[in-house]
């Protein structure tokens, strides 16, 4: 039985309606066996959309929902990340990757909503009216000005004054995907025994970090483990018995969103909020690798690429790279 079957209710309610439309429609993603990341993907950006509409439901009616009030809502989500992330200055930028996802799962629950209302009811969005400013194709990665900026601030906040479990979170977050070029959603299925006994190389202590990557398949990437010594020993001492090395308050696994708000929390506080979201630091881990002479294939391994096509997306045109090549000639 459908949610809504007369059109004038339907037409009429507003964020209680969607509420039991975001039940119906999770249940039927449940039944078809759609993957958990999918399903938390667009549990998340729903969940936003619900509060949203919450805080304007004296107003809010599905009839008037059109294109202006999804702008409004990417707008609104930004003042919410600015708010999460104690910014005092500006806005938190979205970035473009992310209102893009934001509009996607929207346009998926609504069409939802229209196929089975029962009810011929339709939305009056003209989507073709939200549109986003495109970034340009090559990809963001952070300087070396700016990643010791963010590395002198977690070492502020991880030491012996400041130390918790949370600033611990923040910071191996961070260094874990610098350093060995973690995607959130692999950070997230971390354990303790995902890291190797320490082994010296050169005088230098590396743990090899067994890495979960896309579509089950495992790797083992070597990471410099006194650089991240202090946080690792800090959370095996107060949080040993938890299943991941990062846990929400109940003690379950954290998501790809929370990781993101980290990272923005950190750009907020180095202040850097012209910096935005998790994917820009893996970015940064392929153009180090690359200035520090690594050569494609080895790339390539450290990122976990099946192709090195894939692999040259993430690397920067470097000049003196390029003027080092051509020297040679």
């Amino acid at each position: 039985e459908n949610t809504i079957m007369n059109y004038e209710i339907l037409k009429k309610s507003g964020h209680s309606t969607l509420k039991k439309w975001k039940k119906d429609w999770f249940e039927e993603l449940e039944l078809k066996e759609r993957d958990e990341k999918t399903i938390e993907n667009y549990s998340f950006v729903i969940n936003k959309f619900l509060q949203f509409t919450k805080e304007n439901k004296e107003t809010f009616k599905l009839y008037n929902l059109n294109s202006k009030i999804i702008l409004q809502f990417l707008k609104w989500r930004e003042r919410k990340s600015s708010s999460d992330s104690n910014s005092k200055t500006k806005l938190t930028k979205m970035s473009y990757w992310t209102k893009s996802n934001d509009i996607k799962v929207l346009k998926i629950f609504f069409k939802y909503i229209e196929d089975f209302n029962n009810s011929n009811f339709k939305f009056d969005i003209k989507w073709y009216n939200i549109s986003l400013k495109k970034p340009k194709i090559e990809k963001p990665h952070l300087s070396n000005k700016e990643v010791d900026k963010i590395l002198t601030f977690l070492d502020s906040i991880t030491s012996s004054n400041n130390i918790s479990i949370k600033h611990c979170y923040r910071s191996i977050s961070f260094k874990l995907m610098l350093y060995s070029g973690l995607r959130a959603s692999e950070l997230c299925k971390l354990s303790f025994n995902n890291f190797s006994e320490v082994y010296v190389i050169n005088d230098m202590d590396y743990t090899d970090l067994e890495i979960e990557g896309k579509g089950g398949t495992v790797f083992s990437n070597p990471i410099p483990f006194d650089k991240i010594k202090i946080e690792y020993e800090y959370l095996k001492e107060n949080n040993s018995k938890s299943k991941y090395l990062i846990n929400t308050i109940k003690n379950t696994q954290t998501n790809r969103n929370t990781i993101y708000d980290w990272m923005n929390y950190i750009y907020t506080h180095t202040n850097q909020e012209h910096l935005s979201g998790v994917h820009i630091v893996r970015h940064t881990f392929a153009n180090r690798l690359s200035d520090s002479g690594a050569d494609l294939s080895e790339m390539q391994d450290l990122m976990r690429h099946s192709s090195p096509l894939t692999t040259r997306v993430y690397v920067k045109r470097n000049k003196k790279r390029m003027v080092s090549a051509i020297s040679k000639l």
